[in-house]
């Protein structure tokens, strides 16, 4: 199986491309997919982003070589607005309660 580092100008860090190559392969040994792998994942430049993942496995048609067909998408921002959501919902609860409104 042939692994192919993402082509972007935010690249990974090895540590995090290495724990994608893994899960690759393993899709790739297993043949079983990886739907929607939440993760966060460390930059070359120290930063961290969060990914939503999916593996599949597919077979190449002209080599019939086991590939791995993986789809990835950025969702720091979302990941964010989610937290702060929670955070502002506690902190509702938390209002409500102490003035015995809700």
């Amino acid at each position: 199986m042939t692994v192919h580092a993402p082509s972007s100008s935010h690249r990974i860090s090895k540590a995090s491309l290495d724990e994608v190559h893994s899960v690759a392969s393993d899709v790739a040994r297993n043949g079983s997919a990886v739907i929607d792998d939440v993760r966060e994942v460390a930059m070359a430049d120290g930063s961290k982003r969060c990914f939503r993942s999916s593996f599949v496995p597919g077979t190449d048609p002209v080599s019939g070589e086991t590939i791995v067909y993986e789809i990835n998408a950025d969702i720091t921002d979302r990941h964010h607005a989610e937290e702060q959501l929670k955070f502002s919902q506690a902190r509702l609860d938390l209002a409500l309660e102490a003035s015995e409104i809700g």
